[in-house]
C-alpha cells in the first residue's frame, strides 16, 4: 500500500442552529469582519440573522452582497477592494460554492499588492491571508478542506484553479437550519451533484482506505437525502443527512480528487452561465457508466449504497442498476437530462472539453482520458 498522509486544519461544527455560536467562535479570530454573502439570502433574512448574531457579541461587520447570478473574478476583485479599504480581521463566506469561493479569494488576496488576475495566472501569495470562516448554505462545497478554489476568469470566461495560503480556512459551520429556504428540487439537485463529487473521489487513483470509508458513508447519506427530498420533502431530517454527507464528502476529497464530470461541469458553467448543479446532474449517469469500465467492483458497491437490490447479480449488472436508479430519480424530479435542453450547440463544446482537460482534476482519473474522450462524453450527454 502507498504511504498515506493527510492534514486538515479548520475546526468544524455541524448541527442545528450552530450558527448561533458564530459570534463566540468568530470573536476568537477578530473584532471586525467582512461578510461575503449571497444576496438571495435576504429573502429568508439569513443575512440579517448572521449580522445580528455578530453584533450581539460586539463584532463589527461589513456586508458585500453585490454578487450576480453567475459571478467571476471581476466580482471577487470588487470584494477584495472593499476588504483592502475596510481592513477586516476576518472574512466570512455565507452562501453556496460560488459565494464561498469569492469569499476565499477575498481572504487570500486582500493583503496582497496586486489584483486577483495575478493569482489566476499563477502567482503565489506573498504573505498570510485574512482568516476565513465558511458558512455553507447549499450542503456541499468540495473545496472546503483544500488549499485551492475554482473561479471563472472574467477576462475569457474560462475556469481557473487558484491556490491559497496554507490554513486560510479557520472555521466551518454546517447548519441545516440555513438550508430550509432551498426548494425540494434544488436540494435534490445539490444531492445529485454531491453524489457525482463523492463518486469521482471514490473512483480516483488518489483514493485511499481513509477516503473510501468517508465516501461510502457520504454516498449512502446523499442517496437517502435525495430520496427524502423526492418522497418526503417536508422531512427536516433530509437537510441533516445532506449536511452530514456534504461534510464527509468534502473531508474525503481533501485526501482524494474530483474528476472529469466536475471538470466538465465547471467549464460549461464558466462558458455558458448554466447552473453547475444542473450540469453535474446531466453528466452523472455518463460518469457512472465510465466508472463501470474501470472500477466495476466499486460501482457495484455504489448500487448497494443507493438502495438497489443486487443479490445474485454480477458486479457489472449491479453497477448498471445504480445508473438505472439515478435515471429514475431524474425522471421523478423532471429536470433536464440532456445538454441540448439548454439550447447549446455541440460543435463549440470542443473548446469546453479542452478547457476541462487542462484542469488538474483530470490528473487523477482511473484511466487516462484525452480531450477527444471528454468531447465524446459531452456528445453522449448532448
Amino acid at each position: 500500500m502507498a504511504d498515506f498522509s493527510i492534514r486538515i486544519s479548520p475546526q468544524v461544527i455541524l448541527g442545528p442552529d450552530v450558527v448561533n455560536r458564530l459570534s463566540v467562535m468568530a470573536g476568537k479570530q477578530a473584532e471586525r469582519c467582512l461578510l461575503v454573502a449571497d444576496p438571495v439570502l435576504y429573502e429568508t433574512k439569513t443575512i440579517e440573522r448572521v449580522t445580528s448574531i455578530l453584533e450581539a457579541n460586539g463584532m463589527q461587520s461589513i456586508v458585500f452582497d453585490e454578487i450576480p447570478e453567475f459571478p467571476g473574478s471581476a466580482t471577487a476583485d470588487a470584494a477584495i477592494n472593499l476588504a483592502k479599504g475596510s481592513r477586516p480581521q476576518a472574512i466570512l463566506g455565507l452562501g453556496g460554492v460560488t459565494t464561498l469561493s469569492l469569499a476565499r479569494a477575498t481572504a487570500m488576496a486582500a493583503r496582497e499588492d496586486t489584483d486577483l488576475d495575478s493569482f489566476i495566472d499563477g502567482r503565489a501569495p506573498a504573505g498570510p491571508g485574512i482568516p476565513f470562516i465558511a458558512i455553507p448554505t447549499s450542503f456541499r462545497d468540495p473545496f472546503l478542506f483544500t488549499e485551492s478554489f475554482f473561479i471563472s476568469d472574467s477576462r475569457d470566461r474560462s475556469i481557473k484553479l487558484v491556490n491559497t495560503q496554507p490554513d486560510l480556512t479557520r472555521l466551518v459551520l454546517f447548519d441545516p437550519s440555513l438550508h430550509a429556504s432551498l426548494s425540494s428540487k434544488t436540494s435534490a439537485l445539490a444531492c445529485l451533484e454531491m453524489i457525482l463529487q463523492s463518486l469521482e473521489g471514490y473512483l480516483s487513483i488518489k483514493a485511499s482506505f481513509f477516503s473510501d470509508t468517508l465516501f461510502e458513508k457520504s454516498l449512502g447519506l446523499s442517496f437517502q437525502a435525495l430520496d427524502g427530498f423526492i418522497q418526503r420533502p417536508d422531512d427536516p431530517g433530509n437537510r441533516q443527512r445532506a449536511c452530514e454527507a456534504g461534510f464527509l464528502s468534502a473531508y474525503a476529497l481533501a485526501a482524494s480528487s474530483l474528476g472529469v464530470g466536475t471538470a466538465l461541469a465547471l467549464s460549461l458553467n464558466a462558458r455558458y452561465n448554466i447552473p453547475k448543479s444542473s450540469l453535474s446532474t446531466i453528466l452523472l449517469p455518463y460518469i457512472m457508466d465510465s466508472g463501470i469500465k474501470t472500477r466495476v467492483e466499486k460501482m457495484a458497491k455504489v448500487a448497494l449504497l443507493s438502495g438497489e437490490e443486487t443479490t445474485g447479480l454480477s458486479p457489472s449488472e449491479a453497477a448498471g442498476k445504480a445508473i438505472d436508479g439515478v435515471r429514475q430519480r431524474l425522471g421523478a424530479l423532471r429536470v433536464p437530462t440532456r445538454l441540448k435542453d439548454f439550447e447549446l450547440e455541440l460543435d463549440p463544446m470542443v473548446s469546453v472539453a479542452e478547457m476541462a482537460r487542462n484542469l488538474d482534476l483530470c490528473s487523477y482519473l482511473p484511466r487516462t482520458l484525452s480531450m477527444e474522450d471528454l468531447y465524446d462524453i459531452l456528445k453522449q450527454a448532448y
